[in-house]
């Protein structure tokens, strides 16, 4: 009887450990919400969840994130994603980094780059989108 319930339980808590690992938020430590992008044939959502709402969210696409820019450290931030800077423009109210990195699994292509990372600096605040900010920043 315990064997009937111990390993139906035992293989439910690994496949859903499995979900969890594989499928974690990409700025995971560096927000508490995270801006999501799903995509389907018919829409796209923009939502925001918490990391714990993150993981039951389906079909994203692409996520970012925006913090106090007093909080953020670019070169330190490029160096924890093992990032390169492909392109960088500047405009009147702040500059847009375009970057890529290996560790993250969304990607986009712009000018001929692969671009995965996307960083807009501008007045007080951050935003950082995978592969791209989509919207406003």
């Amino acid at each position: 009887m315990l064997k009937k319930i111990f390993i139906p339980m035992l293989c439910f808590s690994i496949i859903l450990s499995f979900c969890f690992i594989s499928k974690a938020p990409v700025f995971k430590g560096y927000a508490k919400t995270f801006q999501v992008y799903k995509f389907d044939s018919a829409s796209s959502n923009f939502l925001t969840v918490s990391e714990l709402e993150y993981y039951f969210v389906g079909k994203i696409k692409g996520e970012s994130f925006s913090m106090d820019s007093k909080d953020f450290n670019l070169e330190q931030f490029l160096k924890s994603f093992n990032a390169k800077v492909l392109m960088v423009e500047k405009i009147a109210h702040g500059a847009s980094i375009y970057a890529f990195s290996p560790q993250i699994r969304y990607r986009n292509s712009i000018g001929g780059h692969t671009i995965n990372l996307h960083i807009f600096l501008g007045g007080n605040t951050v935003t950082v989108g995978a592969p791209l900010i989509y919207g406003s920043f």
